[in-house]
């Protein structure tokens, strides 16, 4: 297993996925350590990798299954499989009580779900959350690139997302996010006590009170500027799901919200942080201005309404 969420795998399982050729050109080019270390790929040496994944495309797996105890969707390995139109499902975090809960809806229930959540999303201009604990924020929806669904359907070449599924999210509008977020889950942690973040332009700029959590964060905004970047907005759609103390669970919690810090370059946004952390917001209101003016409520006080 890795380390952390977010952390690419070890060098055997790079071998096993993409092969001898591939991996160790990746090693000649000096490229897989600095890959494993977050670096972006330079554009020449892109190019040169490109041309070896074309190549040698039938040494690469068709499908990868990943049990990791932390997930494994926001690294390289992924995004480059995925590129060569490999499906990747991630079941981080799997446990005997995932199995018997939310891995037992019905994913035609839970596809209907995610899928009416997704053309709302898609036809709105600006998102409107509030909960009953203070949370307060505005969000700009962007380009439609910028806006997923989680569905449990890995049918198609290139798909990923991760077991058990059930949610529709979206990077915000680059700058658009504003007001105060009230966090009161974290990453795996069902409590961590009210700690109200100050959101302007999609940015943390501070906390109202320094609790425990908050320091813990602005510790991370010294190490990582980028992570104090608002980076997804997802609505959770399997009703089965009911532990807020799994992150991988808690976000798909039907008619919960999540909002995430840190990187969003995984799901398709700019912004290349160290982590992504995924905080769940119970009981909330969400609603959708749509590009036509109409309003359209999407969650009401923890209760999905499509």
């Amino acid at each position: 297993s890795t380390q952390k969420h977010g952390a690419e795998p070890r060098e055997n399982i790079w071998k096993l996925a993409f092969g001898d050729r591939i991996y160790s050109l990746l090693v000649e080019m000096d490229l897989l350590w600095r890959l494993k270390g977050g670096a972006e790929i330079p554009e020449n040496e892109g190019r040169k990798l490109g041309e070896a994944l074309e190549k040698y495309q039938s040494d690469i797996v068709d499908c990868v299954i990943a049990f990791p105890w932390y997930s494994s969707t926001h690294t390289h390995f992924r995004r480059l499989l995925n590129q060569q139109g490999c499906r990747y499902v991630s079941m981080p975090m799997m446990t005997q009580s995932v199995m018997e809960g939310p891995m037992l809806a019905s994913w035609e229930d839970v596809a209907a779900r995610t899928d009416r959540v997704y053309d709302v999303l898609r036809e709105a201009a600006t998102l409107h959350l509030k909960t009953p604990d203070g949370t307060d924020l505005e969000f700009g929806v962007g380009p439609l690139d910028l806006i997923h669904k989680d569905s449990g359907d890995f049918s198609k070449p290139g798909a990923f997302g991760n077991l058990p599924a059930g949610e529709s999210y979206l990077v915000p509008e680059s700058g658009s996010v504003n007001g105060n977020m009230v966090l009161t889950s974290g990453p795996d942690r069902p409590n961590i006590g009210p700690t109200c973040a100050i959101v302007r332009n999609s940015r943390i700029k501070g906390f109202q009170e320094m609790t425990e959590y908050a320091e813990e964060l602005e510790a991370k905004f010294n190490r990582d500027f980028e992570m104090r970047n608002i980076a997804e907005l997802g609505i959770g759609t399997n009703p089965l799901a009911k532990d807020v103390s799994s992150m991988i669970e808690g976000e798909k919690i039907c008619g919960t919200v999540h909002v995430a810090i840190g990187s969003d370059k995984w799901i398709g946004g700019e912004v290349e942080a160290s982590e992504h952390l995924d905080h769940v917001l119970l009981s909330p209101t969400l609603t959708a201005t749509m590009k036509s003016g109409a309003q359209v409520m999407i969650v009401d006080e923890g209760q999905l309404q499509l």
